[in-house]
């Protein structure tokens, strides 16, 4: 205050009285109005990182999920390649029912662009996808004396033209994909490589075929083009100039949803290689590779999901990288990079627009002021406190002034700016609203489905923990059951009848395991298993799983073949100690190992249509309740001689009271 005593006699002759009043009260609208615009500009930059933050991860997490469901096919096919020989539905000797057996394979999957299969005697047999959809037919043998023979193929996958002789002696052996699976002798992915024909990207999933004695018969290779990938991340909206790429763990690209070519022309101009990302034309891939090898020294590095900034061209980069691995040799990095300047366009004109109400503002006051310095002090007290109030956040602020003056003027303008203010902040916070709640539906759409493939405890743990699931139970009764005869119905039958009839039944045999309470394991085929007892422990798991055998028994029998006689059904049943967990990183299962699971199954192949087969385990558990027929000794495979039973069904109280005297 002395100070004040002191200066204002010695300023007061030189500076008007209405500059003094003008001054101030010009300097607090334009405090008070900036310091609104810069805590609106701090919180939606905030709302702009939360909002981007998820959508990165929802795009990040989309790429996963369609990667992982797109590399299952390749192995899938060569796994069912296998089982087919297995089944010796034909046998490696008979190249032209392999041959027919791709043709098949490559209508039924038009994702697929290559299917072969070379033996260890250098011969190939394989169906190609040509860029217009149709499909060739790769053929080289003593036949072709080892000439590449490539024939078009009409609707049915038969050989029609010849379309193309290659000169140079084929040996499938000495082809990379051979050898992958030859070296690795399991099921692995070979190496991505360029079809020179269509410069394509394509990878192949190898499957070595071996006989009983462990002698290498031959390899079948699946592949897919990787430009599929690339359509997909095309097609997907990120923000407004947002990126997606694939990479391998080299930096060698994948896809990406850019236009450039994931290879170029060699220093001699013919060679064409793989493109690394850090020798991308694209200044923003570029500076990507940049970033990551200077934060990390190797992409390898990389092991867990994680959110990061860097600047490109002055601009704010936000950026996703999630790993990706299918535990066959695929180890890629998921990228997604979405400029900042993408959710803050409408920031900086909000921040524009009340710069410009800042100096209104302010000529306003100024030039009121000349006219109004009595009757200005109450007016700038109301907008100050007002103006502080919206500072600290509280935007239901509204001057309330008579004057139609100037002063008013300005009133209804500070009203105008706040109601501006709160609309901003209300479209930034629906807009977060909107996009959580999208994403927690999507959470639990994604809960739901976990449901369907676990059972709800085992999908609890593992929503709550990355940690393997795996536990021992010391008893529970698990049983197959098998259709009788329902192989030879499946071959007369169409395939919607024959799924379909499969579905009825099998719905019943699912709203039984509801019934009595029992966990559904899978179906395999025409085979189902459940067991009782698991994952929650139940006193009377046996007695459960005999009530519903006895049930399926009887569902059953209301389901007949076209010639009227009901189908049959043959059920094994065991109780014993078991390994129950869950497999897979993706797609999950729930199953169980041990030798109860082999003998309950053992059960089932050894026992009569129309029969409930039981091991002496459960007969010991179910004697004194139901009616237990003595079969008699027979050979378990695996178990040597046993004395097994027939479940007839429940005995009465007077059968009972009978057995008990």
């Amino acid at each position: 205050m002395k100070f004040l005593r002191h200066t204002y006699p010695k300023v007061r002759p030189s500076l008007p009285l209405r500059a003094v009043v003008i001054v101030p009260f010009v300097l607090q609208i334009l405090t008070a109005v900036s310091l609104v615009g810069y805590f609106s500009f701090r919180n939606g930059q905030r709302a702009v990182n939360d909002l981007s933050t998820q959508l990165r991860r929802e795009v990040s997490d989309r790429i996963h999920l369609y990667i992982t469901n797109f590399v299952a096919l390749p192995p899938r096919i060569n796994q069912t390649s296998e089982e087919v020989i297995r089944q010796k539905f034909f046998t490696l000797n008979s190249l032209d029912q392999i041959e027919q057996y791709i043709a098949l394979q490559m209508r039924l999957h038009p994702t697929v662009s290559y299917i072969a299969y070379g033996n260890n005697q250098g011969k190939l047999r394989g169906g190609e996808r040509k860029a217009d959809g149709t499909l060739t037919l790769d053929h080289s043998d003593q036949v072709t004396k080892a000439d590449y023979r490539t024939y078009q193929t009409n609707s049915e996958g038969d050989r029609t033209q010849l379309l193309e002789t290659l000169p140079e002696k084929y040996d499938a052996r000495k082809r990379p994909w051979y050898k992958a699976a030859a070296a690795a002798g399991k099921p692995i992915w070979g190496n991505t490589y360029l079809w020179v024909n269509t410069q394509e990207l394509s990878i192949p999933a190898v499957h070595p075929i071996y006989s009983s004695d462990g002698t290498l018969q031959g390899v079948f290779s699946t592949e897919f083009l990787l430009s599929n990938v690339s359509q997909f991340l095309r097609k997907l909206k990120i923000a407004k100039t947002g990126k997606t790429l694939v990479i391998e763990r080299s930096g060698l690209l994948i896809a990406s949803s850019l236009d450039e070519k994931p290879f170029r022309l060699g220093f001699n101009g013919k060679t064409q290689e793989r493109l690394n990302i850090y020798d991308s034309k694209d200044a923003l891939t570029h500076a990507i590779a940049e970033f990551l090898l200077n934060k990390f020294g190797n992409y390898r590095n990389i092991r867990e999901r994680q959110q990061l900034e860097f600047d490109f061209n002055g601009s704010r980069q936000l950026m996703q990288i999630q790993p990706f691995s299918d535990g066959k040799g695929l180890d890629w990095l998921i990228m997604v990079v979405i400029p900042e300047a993408d959710f803050m366009e409408q920031i900086y004109e909000n921040t524009r627009s009340t710069f410009w109400l800042c100096l209104a503002a302010a000529s306003i006051a100024t030039v009121l002021g000349i006219y109004t310095s009595r009757w200005i002090t109450q007016p700038i007290l109301q907008l100050s406190q007002a103006s502080q109030a919206i500072a600290e956040g509280d935007l239901e602020q509204n001057v309330v002034m008579t004057r139609t003056d100037e002063l008013g003027v300005l009133a209804q303008s500070f009203n105008q700016m706040a109601v501006q203010l709160k609309i901003s902040f209300e479209v930034l916070e629906y807009r977060v609203a909107e996009r959580t709640a999208e994403l927690n539906e999507q959470r639990q759409e994604t809960e739901r489905l976990l449901l369907r493939l676990l059972p709800a405890s085992v999908a609890d743990r593992l929503k709550r923990s990355t940690e393997i699931i795996a536990d021992d139970f010391a008893e529970v009764t698990v049983l197959f059951a098998d259709l009788v005869d329902f192989t030879a119905y499946a071959h007369q039958a169409s395939a919607n009848d024959t799924v379909g009839l499969l579905n009825q039944i099998f719905s019943e045999f699912d709203q039984l395991a509801e019934d009595y309470q029992l966990e559904k394991i899978k179906t395999i085929g025409d085979g189902y298993m459940i067991a009782g007892g698991l994952p929650t422990p139940k006193a009377d798991h046996a007695e459960a799983v005999a009530e519903m055998a006895i049930a399926m028994q009887q569902a059953v029998n209301r389901f007949c073949h076209p010639s009227g006689k009901p189908f049959q059904l043959r059920v094994g049943i065991h109780t014993g100690a078991v390994i129950a967990g869950v497999i897979g990183k993706q797609k999950f299962t729930y199953d169980l190992w041990g030798d109860t699971v082999n003998l309950a199954s053992r059960m089932e192949s050894r026992g009569l249509p129309g029969k409930i087969q039981v091991s002496p385990a459960t007969y010991q558990r179910l004697q004194f309740q139901y009616s237990l027929e003595e079969r008699g000794m027979i050979e378990v495979k695996g178990f040597g001689q046993m004395q097994t039973y027939w479940l007839n069904g429940k005995l009465t109280s007077r059968d009972l009271s009978d057995k008990i005297i």
